[in-house]
């Protein structure tokens, strides 16, 4: 099976339906979006793509990357045919993210390509208490190619001897999104200059373009204990890095088993892998361009922005919008302009971990803002500052104004008990995070006058009083309750309303 000429990819049409493409049919293509059953492998096999056809047809500058968008250019045969032998995911040759067949003690079962199974060391100790050892059996050849991208480009730490990539552990990974899935993929193509300004590779002295993949390369053994330069894997190496040793057992379906990926049944499966720790990392800091990099004083090289355990919100959308610094923020963004920011959109997912396990998957979506330059970005922080300051303010209140208080009494039954207080403040985050985008966007070179500021914290203040009302309402039919959710309301307006 050839990743870039078979059939493996679901993606859904502009009539909603879902149907099954290969990557070489995509260039101009109507498809909307991966339509993947699970919600991790779609945004997973966006990623892919991406790196796939930034691989394949690298443009030369923004112009060329603004051709690919209006499909004035686009990828031809002998350039997908060029990477044939780099995306056979099974064969006796060079394997996708895999490395030659080597022996173990006993192989991994298919779970090893899951992020949510339990680990080795879990089931040992028989701890899979919400997650079944046997709940993960089984995988598709269909879903395989996202499972061992998911593995290699987003691997977390592992115990000793397990590198990982250029991302590290829960990095949050964020794309532009477009109108139609080739638009997106066009859109977060980036020209060759920003991969040669990492890699010091330039025209004649880049190496072959399958040495960016480790399993093509002839200098690379994923189990030769020695750091290596990233120039050795080409201009796109920080792509394809694979820190795990891994080999697939493909064997035929027999017993009809269903695939935990997809839910469907195939002739052939995935049941068991041979499983490694690598020994090899790459030299050096390497920011991966889909990361958000936040600055370290003391360390100056900085530090991936992760996904939030508590869920994502407006601040880890200025991170990556906005940036610390003009240069930190994801380079996709600096091929848009202002008229194409307004149509695109962020979307920001990854797993959020705990004790480098996963917790939760999070894929969120919103506007995009793409500062015009540094004195651009400068007011821009200033006001969004400001605006978020003003925003946790009210949120807070709003939070506090529904939980209980056992020192005035409120512990009793019949006094209001909202159940979900962090829920209202959620809903206020995501109304006064579209107001803050909507302000940011006409500002220029100047922060935000007093005037705005002061309406902005009006309007904040009439949006949480609304939701309190709206998610206090069925309290009014007792004359005690209706009591406590009025005297709420008037201290929540006081705080969000302060004399001066």
């Amino acid at each position: 099976m050839n990743l870039l000429f078979d059939k493996w990819l679901p993606v859904e049409a502009p009539e909603g339906e879902v149907t099954t493409i290969a990557p070489v049919d995509l260039p101009g293509s109507p498809f909307l979006r991966v339509a993947h059953a699970r919600a991790d492998y779609s945004a997973l096999a966006t990623e892919l793509l991406i790196d796939i056809f930034q691989t394949l047809c690298a443009p030369a500058s923004r112009l060329q990357c603004s051709e690919y968008v209006s499909q004035k250019k686009q990828p031809t045969p002998d350039q997908f045919e060029g990477l044939r032998a780099a995306f056979e995911l099974v064969g006796d040759g060079p394997r996708f993210m895999q490395v030659a067949p080597f022996e173990t003690k006993s192989a991994s079962p298919a779970s090893a390509l899951f992020f949510e199974a339990p680990g080795a060391n879990t089931v040992k100790l028989n701890k899979d208490l919400f997650v079944s050892r046997d709940a993960v059996s089984s995988l598709c050849l269909q879903c395989t190619p996202v499972a061992l991208y998911q593995v290699q480009s987003h691997a977390r730490m592992g115990g000793q001897g397990y590198c990982v990539g250029p991302r590290a552990l829960s990095a949050l990974a964020a794309i532009i999104e477009g109108a139609t899935l080739w638009e997106t993929v066009c859109l977060n193509l980036l020209p060759v200059g920003w991969f040669d300004s990492q890699t010091g590779l330039e025209g004649e002295n880049a190496p072959s373009i399958l040495d960016s993949f480790p399993w093509t390369n002839p200098k690379v053994s994923l189990r030769e204990k020695v750091e290596k330069p990233l120039g050795e894997f080409g201009r796109f190496g920080v792509l394809w890095w694979t820190p795990l040793a891994l080999h697939l057992h493909v064997t035929d379906n027999r017993d009809g088993k269903v695939c935990s990926g997809c839910g469907e049944i195939h002739p052939e499966h995935i049941e068991s892998l041979s499983w490694k720790a690598t020994a090899s990392k790459l030299a050096g800091a390497i920011k991966h361009p889909r990361t958000g990099w936040r600055p370290d004083a003391n360390k100056g090289v900085g530090r991936a922005i992760e996904v939030p355990n508590d869920g994502f919100s407006f601040e880890h959308w200025q991170a990556l919008t906005i940036g610390a610094r003009l240069e930190d923020s994801l380079p996709a963004w600096g091929q848009l302009n202002w008229h194409q920011a307004e149509k695109v959109r962020l979307r920001a997912f990854g797993f959020a971990m705990n004790q480098n396990s996963p917790v939760a998957w999070f894929d969120e979506v919103t506007p995009i803002l793409v500062p015009h330059d540094p004195a651009n970005r400068d007011a821009l922080k200033t006001s969004a500052g400001e605006l978020v300051t003003a925003a946790q303010k009210a949120v807070a209140a709003l939070k506090a104004s529904l939980f209980r208080d056992p020192k005035k009494g409120i512990d009793n039954p019949e006094l209001p008990l909202v159940t979900s207080p962090t829920q209202a403040g959620q809903m206020l985050w995501d109304e006064l995070g579209r107001a803050i985008t909507t302000i940011l966007r006409s500002i220029t070179d100047t922060p935000i006058t007093i005037d705005a500021a002061t309406d902005f914290r009006r309007s904040a203040c009439a949006s949480a009083l609304k939701i309190f009302d709206r998610v206090t309402v069925d309290y009014g039919d007792n004359a005690q309750v209706s009591r406590g959710v009025l005297s709420r309301r008037v201290n929540l307006s006081k705080k969000l309303n302060p004399k001066k």
